[in-house]
């Protein structure tokens, strides 16, 4: 049987690019930025080894192959590479509003004065220290919780939220707003903290930032939620 095919023609052959299969295992790897951000350079690599090898398969006037497998690659890489940065986007935005759940109903409570009721929004960590200076009168079970919230009055933090609503002109409203400027979460398998920063401004222009640290509970004895561990005054 004689060939259909000339003999130019079976002499013709287009190498396959090795940047084009680069480039799809790369994308294949890609799915890995799931597991953490550092590993975000699978989808970059791929995208780069890609466009690098559509490039010189172009410039390679057919004599190359590949161009499939680059752009399945780059597909790749877009697809997975766009997905976490979506994914880390929308739980930053869930941790900001757990966040703010918590700690501007507490800052709320501490500029009104209720520090028995801010108590319930603390770690037990954070209470105890607190309780710890009223350890004298121990045994006073009943009073404990009051002279653990009067022991709150007396932080540095609390007294200048509380001057934010303090009025020298009577009958004067006061109110104050509570923005979350900062927030950094650090979470794993056992464990979530987060560290943010508050700045709380009145309607007369007076206002001062809280950094506040917050962990995460979760245990039997208690429903998961975030809690107040630590704060203090920051300079603007």
């Amino acid at each position: 049987m004689e060939s259909t095919y000339s003999a130019d023609e079976l002499l013709q052959y287009r190498s396959l690019s090795t940047l084009s299969v680069v480039a799809l295992v790369l994308g294949l790897l890609s799915p890995l930025v799931f597991v953490s951000p550092l590993l975000m350079i699978f989808p970059f690599a791929a995208a780069g080894a890609a466009c690098l090898a559509l490039s010189k398969i172009h410039a390679a006037d057919g004599n190359l192959s590949g161009a499939r497998l680059a752009r399945c690659g780059l597909a790749l890489a877009v697809i997975f590479g766009v997905g976490s940065a979506a994914r880390a986007k929308i739980g930053e935005l869930l941790y900001q509003r757990q966040t703010d759940a918590v700690v501007e109903p507490w800052l709320n409570l501490l500029c009104g004065g209720r520090y028995d009721d801010a108590l319930d929004l603390m770690s037990p960590e954070a209470v105890a220290k607190l309780r710890a200076e009223t350890s004298a009168l121990g045994d006073a079970k009943f009073f404990e919780r009051r002279l653990t919230a009067r022991e709150l009055a007396k932080d540095a933090t609390a007294g200048a939220l509380r001057q934010l609503m303090t009025s020298e002109k009577m009958p004067e409203v006061i109110v104050t707003t509570f923005d979350q400027v900062d927030l950094q979460v650090a979470a794993t398998s056992k464990a979530k903290q987060a560290d943010c920063i508050y700045a709380a401004t009145n309607n007369r222009g007076a206002s001062l930032r809280v950094g506040i640290k917050l962990i995460w509970l979760s245990g039997s004895d208690v429903a998961p939620s975030w809690r107040i561990d630590k704060w203090q005054l920051v300079d603007h």
